[in-house]
């Protein structure tokens, strides 16, 4: 896997993984995409492109796969560990691209 750091106004880094062959997008808000079954080829030349987010609006966007990589986020500061007094509600939009689960801790 490799990542390179780029110059744009909406994308931070691109990087990608050529067992999986997908792509990774973190954008300049850290928000973080995957484009799945990207050649390498294209991958490096969005690296290496005076324009990243112009190739990427022309030649990546329209053609291949688009995921968020969700970050977990706990008001916990971590995950808790699961208990029968423990309460789990998981909760999706109907777009589905996210996925809002609360934990609510129960005290007998």
């Amino acid at each position: 896997m490799w990542a390179k750091h780029v110059y744009s106004s909406n994308v931070q880094e691109v990087g990608y993984n050529p067992e999986t062959h997908e792509l990774f997008i973190t954008w300049a808000r850290g928000k973080r995409s995957i484009y799945a079954e990207v050649p390498e080829e294209l991958a490096v030349q969005l690296s290496n492109a005076p324009s990243v987010g112009s190739m990427l609006n022309a030649e990546i966007k329209p053609y291949y796969e688009h995921h968020w990589l969700v970050q977990h986020h706990s008001v916990f500061g971590r995950w808790p560990k699961p208990s029968s007094a423990m309460l789990i509600i998981l909760a999706a939009p109907l777009s589905l691209c996210h996925l809002t689960i609360l934990v609510i801790q129960l005290r007998p």
